[in-house]
């Protein structure tokens, strides 16, 4: 039987035969902790959010672009939604910009958060390039663009008539705004999260073993080196030698490990 039972609650998958499989490692929870701590930390300090007028311009992005660059896109993703959530309670108890309101809407504040790790590792994951460093740096800088247009696509999309108010624009300079507001916070997040993620990023993968070549480890190799052939099959080719030398049928490891056969002996009297 190979089913398996999930196991509600306990992030464990279990299978019948008694094997126990974690959604999440230890050190992936360690981190999307340590993570989620650092976002709601900038978001409570003025170094999270930084008040530029209509739109606040924000770092909380950075934690979250190295949650998916160091571990990958699920906890990229879950250290999203603590960002996310946060800005859409910050929004609702402490406006602090003219489009507050549309960060009210979880489709604003909370859908595009979860998303746009996924799309940062992607790209570093599909990057060609050999360069550690230019590769996260390069997803960085895209993700954090990606940031941009989910957050602003959404408001032209969904809440074209709410911006417009807000702004007090008209409705045919909302699309003009709209892209005016996200090239002019956007892209210097987009440079500072390049910078910043990818100074941290690479000891962090370093540390962690990301980038180890995998192969033999040390000591094995060293043995296969002095020891090309394990002793038991040495053992069996001198033994057939043997059995050459005086007519006798040789015998493989296999039928060793197997039936038993019997030899005759050629010094039987």
């Amino acid at each position: 039987m190979n089913q398996q039972y999930k196991m509600s609650g306990d992030n464990q998958e279990v299978s019948t035969k008694g094997q126990v499989k974690r959604q999440f490692t230890i050190r992936e929870m360690v981190i999307i902790g340590l993570l989620s701590a650092v976002v709601i930390t900038l978001g409570l300090t003025p170094f999270g959010l930084i008040r530029l007028g209509a739109l606040n311009a924000t770092t909380m992005h950075i934690p979250v672009l190295i949650g998916a660059l160091v571990e990958g896109p699920k906890v990229g993703a879950l250290v999203g939604l603590i960002y996310g959530l946060f800005s859409w309670w910050s929004n609702m108890t402490q406006p602090s910009s003219l489009l507050s309101p549309l960060f009210m809407n979880p489709l604003v504040s909370v859908l595009p958060r979860l998303l746009f790790p996924i799309f940062a590792a992607f790209f570093f994951w599909a990057n060609p390039m050999k360069a550690l460093g230019a590769r996260l740096m390069i997803a960085a800088f895209l993700g954090t663009l990606v940031q941009t247009v989910l957050v602003m696509g959404t408001m032209y999309l969904f809440f074209a008539d709410e911006f417009a108010k807000l702004m007090d624009v008209s409705t045919s300079l909302v699309g003009l705004t709209i892209f005016g507001l996200g090239a002019s916070h956007g892209l210097p997040e987009a440079l500072i999260a390049g910078v910043v993620v990818t100074a941290i990023a690479i000891p962090l993968r370093k540390m962690l073993g990301k980038d180890k070549k995998k192969g033999l480890p040390m000591a094995d190799l060293d043995r296969k080196v002095a020891d090309p052939e394990p002793a038991d099959h040495r053992t069996l080719n001198m033994a057939n030698e043997f059995r050459q030398e005086h007519g006798v049928q040789t015998i493989t490891k296999e039928g060793e490990e197997g039936s038993k056969k019997t030899f005759k002996n050629p010094y039987a009297n």
